[in-house]
């Protein structure tokens, strides 16, 4: 019930649920112990609401990173998330305002097996 009437939503999108979701992954080794990859993560247009009347607009963020092992038990990294810094909204809750995704984004990371 929405102001005492009752509403019907049959037929209608779930919110938060994208058109499509994309994810394309590339790896290259191309050196011994190294790796370089990139990805792109592609998100359709979103309703943020039952009643899909508040749309969220579609977006595409690409990734990429740098992977060596100098030894079996150890790898570094380095990643560097929304390349171009794309601005996007991850989600939308009933209060009409959008909740921003990660803008760039480095990481360095070091993995040790022990």
């Amino acid at each position: 019930m929405v102001g005492g009437q009752v509403v019907n939503y049959a037929g209608n999108i779930p919110m938060n649920v994208p058109e499509q979701v994309s994810n394309i992954w590339v790896t290259w080794d191309f050196a011994s112990d190294w790796s370089v990859y990139s990805g792109v993560q592609i998100v359709g247009q979103t309703y943020s609401d039952n009643a899909n009347t508040l749309l969220r607009p579609a977006y595409a963020v690409v990734n990429g990173g740098i992977r060596w092992r100098p030894d079996q038990r150890t790898t570094v990294a380095f990643r560097l998330y929304n390349l171009f810094d794309t601005v996007y909204a991850t989600s939308a809750p009933y209060t009409g305002q959008w909740l921003l995704g990660m803008p760039r984004t480095a990481e360095v990371s070091l993995n040790v097996k022990f």
